[in-house]
């Protein structure tokens, strides 16, 4: 798998991946395999239905599906080897599948910018402290007493 990153600015990434012919075929495969067991074709027994009928009935959905699945099991692991987290969701352009060909895609997406070491001294910082005053205390402290007073009243008795 080949990847290479660019920069467009600070902020935005842009990586673009080729994904080998052996993976995407074997993609390819499973996802009809999968379609095969599911699918219910007129004139054949469910789940036996040939592959090429699969493939005329069903061809852009499939490769809609293996772009997919290749794009969500390459994308993340490929962000975690290079050490980047993206902060925005990456927006992702491939282009057609072939079985025999490698598949590649571009993903743009937003990175936190890189910033350099920031000298903080010299900054004085004011402040007003608060305080808690008797006052507030005590009010504070009758209300609570006043609330366990009032869980405390004894329900109403039932009639005999």
């Amino acid at each position: 798998m080949q990847v290479s990153e660019k920069r467009i600015s600070p902020v935005v990434m842009e990586l673009s991946v080729e994904v080998p012919a052996t993976v995407v075929k074997a993609e390819v495969d499973k996802a009809y395999l999968t379609l095969g067991k599911k699918a219910h074709i007129k004139g054949f027994r469910p789940g036996k239905a040939p592959r090429d009928v699969l493939t005329r009935m069903f061809a852009p959905q499939v490769q809609n599906d293996v772009a997919n699945a290749i794009v969500n099991d390459t994308l993340p692991k490929i962000l975690s080897d290079k050490n980047l987290t993206p902060v925005s969701q990456p927006n992702v352009e491939a282009k057609g599948i072939d079985p025999k060909q490698p598949f590649s895609f571009t993903a743009t997406f937003e990175v936190q910018p890189d910033i350099e070491n920031v000298k903080f001294e010299g900054f004085e910082l004011y402040g007003r402290r608060s305080r808690s005053t008797r006052s507030s205390s005590r009010s504070s402290s009758r209300v609570s007493a006043s609330a366990m007073r009032r869980s405390r009243r004894p329900s109403p008795r039932a009639p005999r």
